[in-house]
């Protein structure tokens, strides 16, 4: 389920809840694009009941798949599901212990976001800011431990040349 000019992430989470009150063999968690540019604060969120699902949509990957192919209003980018999430290629072929990689880290990333976010009574863009800051940084920890899993998921070696999403940017544009 994708859901597009997201303001307000307790009527989201109220969605998700509802879901999974009814679905309960489901357990639906949100993904968040922060569409970065957009100073009216308006961004892009998916439900997915898999954490290997949310794992690729938060991974850099899918962030540089989002700025190549999204659609531009002016200079705001825009996701859409005919420019970015059809045409996006998800892995094809992980193996198991790829795949658990890439759910287990998504679960990690969400923990640390969620512990942080009541901790310090943040949004998402509040701890998403935090990345801006110089020094060490769990949540940009949290992200590459995503990013490391999700590349061996695609199949690629060690660290991307000077894209995460290099070789996959090349393979389908």
């Amino acid at each position: 389920l994708g859901v597009c000019e997201v303001e307000n992430r307790f009527a989201l989470q109220a969605l998700a809840d509802l879901l999974n009150q009814t679905l309960p063999a489901r357990n639906y968690q949100l993904v968040h694009v922060d569409s970065g540019r957009d100073q009216r604060g308006i961004d892009t969120a998916f439900l997915f009941d898999d954490d290997y699902s949310f794992g690729i949509l938060q991974s850099s990957t899918h962030r540089e798949w989002f700025i190549a192919k999204c659609s531009k209003l002016t200079e705001r980018l825009c996701y859409t599901p005919e420019s970015v999430f059809d045409t996006f290629p998800w892995p094809q072929a992980p193996a198991k212990r790829e795949v658990r990689a890439v759910a287990d880290a998504a679960v990690a990333l969400r923990a640390l976001r969620r512990e942080v976010m009541t901790r310090h009574d943040w949004s998402l863009r509040e701890l998403y800011r935090t990345l801006e800051e110089p020094g060490a940084n769990p949540l940009r920890d949290a992200h590459a431990a995503l990013d490391t899993a999700v590349r061996a998921a695609y199949g690629m070696e060690g660290d991307a040349p000077s894209s995460p999403s290099a070789r996959v940017l090349a393979w389908k544009t």
